[in-house]
């Protein structure tokens, strides 16, 4: 997993907002496949001793996408890092079940980028981000793990972003209902 950026922007508005933006590197080829579904993902071209390729918003890389749900096993992996991912023994046993996953992406919403996993997972990326409690995941998890409340998604897990000065709520992972 390539490192995460922050982005602080002012919008029209005055007003400063935090938001997430993850990069990942693809090589050419996959970048053509990529072009042809979310040519907004294509970001730069990059020329480099390793090799050529193309800097594109990881939300829409599959690969990346998968990576993302494979550390949202629940394994820990011994590395130190800012980002903590919770996840579940669900998570490990469905991808041990189902080698072949296949995500898809919904970009129905501005502030946020969700992934499907099969008809398994449904993966909610904040784009806009904030250093303070997140009432999606505060409440999809006290409903599911607490209250025990059946009439809405179950709480799988999540990705934070975790330093000195708090915590930031990347991510949520919720059983995927059909509508």
């Amino acid at each position: 997993m390539g490192p995460k950026r922050k982005l602080e922007i002012t919008g029209d508005d005055g007003l400063p907002g935090l938001y997430q933006l993850p990069l990942w590197l693809i090589r050419d080829e996959v970048a053509k496949r990529l072009s042809d579904t979310f040519p907004e993902a294509l970001i730069a071209q990059v020329k480099s001793e390793e090799g050529d390729g193309v800097l594109v918003d990881a939300f829409y890389s599959p690969e990346w996408q998968l990576a993302l749900l494979h550390k949202l096993t629940g394994v820990k992996n011994g590395h130190v890092s800012p980002i903590v991912f919770e996840g579940s023994a669900g998570v490990r046993q469905y991808l041990a079940e189902r080698p072949d996953v296949v995500p898809k992406v919904h970009t129905s919403d501005f502030y946020n980028t969700s992934i499907g996993f099969d008809s398994m997972f449904f993966l909610k990326l904040y784009r806009k981000v904030d250093r303070s409690v997140n009432p999606d995941q505060e409440l999809t998890r006290y409903l599911s793990r607490e209250a025990k409340f059946p009439y809405l998604p179950a709480f799988i897990g999540s990705i934070e972003w975790k330093d000195k000065r708090g915590c930031i709520v990347l991510g949520l992972l919720e059983e995927m209902i059909e509508n």
